[in-house]
C-alpha cells in the first residue's frame, strides 16, 4: 500500500489531488516534458525521460464506508510477472552481461545511483527488460538527474546562501533514486515503504528557486515524518 512518485499523473487522474498535481508537473517538468521558466537553450537539450520510465504498477484509490474516498493512503497492485523485490547489483564499473533469454551479450555502464543501500535491502524492480534487474530504474534516474544538471546551467545558483549547484544536484540525486528505487517490505512488489518527507525539503533547500522542485508539507501518501521511513 505505497505509491511512487514516479506516476503521478496516475495518481492525479485517479484522486484529483492539486497539490499532488503541482508535485507531478515539477517532476515531469524535469523530465523533459513540462520545463517552467527554462530558456530555449535548456529546453532543446533537455532528454525525453519517458524512453527509460520503468513499467508502473496500477493505482486503486480506497473508498470508505460512507463511499468517500480516502485521501490519506491509497493501493498499489503489482504484476509479479512485471516486477520483482530484490537487491541491485551496484557497480562501479562498466562490465559485460548476458541476457539469459537470448544469449545476447553487451556492455552496461557503470551504475549510477551508486548507493551501498540497494545492495543490501530489495527494492522493486522491473523484470524482464534484457538487462541486469535495476538497470532500468537506473537510466531513468540518470536521465531525470541529467535534465536538473542542464536547467542549472541557466539558473543563477549565486542566489543560494549556503548551498552550491553541486549540493542541489547531490540532494535531487538521492532525492530521484530514492523515488525511483521504491523499498519493499517483504517479497511482494506492491508493498513498498513511505520516503522519508525529509529527503524531498532537502532538495527544496538546496537548490535554486526557478528550479520550482516543491514538495507536499503534509500529504501522507508519498512521504512520512516516521522514523521507520526511507531514504537511500
Amino acid at each position: 500500500m505505497r505509491g511512487p512518485r514516479t506516476s503521478f499523473l496516475g495518481l492525479v487522474g485517479l484522486l484529483g489531488r492539486p497539490a499532488v498535481l503541482t508535485f507531478a508537473l515539477t517532476f515531469l517538468g524535469l523530465c523533459g516534458m513540462v520545463w517552467s521558466e527554462a530558456s530555449t537553450f535548456s529546453s532543446t537539450l533537455a532528454h525525453d525521460c519517458t524512453a527509460f520510465q520503468p513499467a508502473q504498477c496500477t493505482f486503486q484509490p480506497l473508498v470508505k464506508e460512507d463511499g468517500d474516498y480516502d485521501f490519506s493512503a491509497y493501493n498499489e497492485v503489482c504484476d509479479n510477472n512485471t516486477h520483482v523485490c530484490s537487491s541491485v547489483d551496484v557497480r562501479a564499473t562498466s562490465f559485460l552481461y548476458t541476457n539469459p533469454a537470448t544469449g545476447q551479450t553487451q556492455q552496461i555502464e557503470p551504475s549510477f545511483c551508486n548507493f551501498a543501500d540497494l545492495g543490501a535491502g530489495k527494492y522493486r524492480l522491473q523484470t524482464n527488460t534484457g538487462l541486469p534487474l535495476g538497470k532500468v530504474e537506473d537510466r531513468y534516474a540518470k536521465c531525470v538527474v541529467d535534465n536538473l544538471h542542464l536547467k542549472l546551467v541557466v539558473s543563477n545558483c549565486r542566489d543560494l546562501k549556503l548551498w552550491t549547484c553541486d549540493d542541489c544536484l547531490a540532494s535531487y540525486k538521492r532525492w530521484a533514486c530514492s523515488t525511483i528505487f521504491k523499498k519493499c517490505t517483504g517479497d511482494n512488489p506492491s508493498d513498498t515503504q513511505l520516503e522519508c518527507r525529509d529527503t524531498c525539503f532537502d532538495t527544496v533547500r538546496k537548490c535554486p528557486a526557478n528550479v520550482e522542485f516543491t514538495c507536499p508539507a503534509s500529504d501522507p501518501r508519498d512521504y512520512s515524518d516516521a522514523t521507520t521511513c526511507y531514504t537511500l
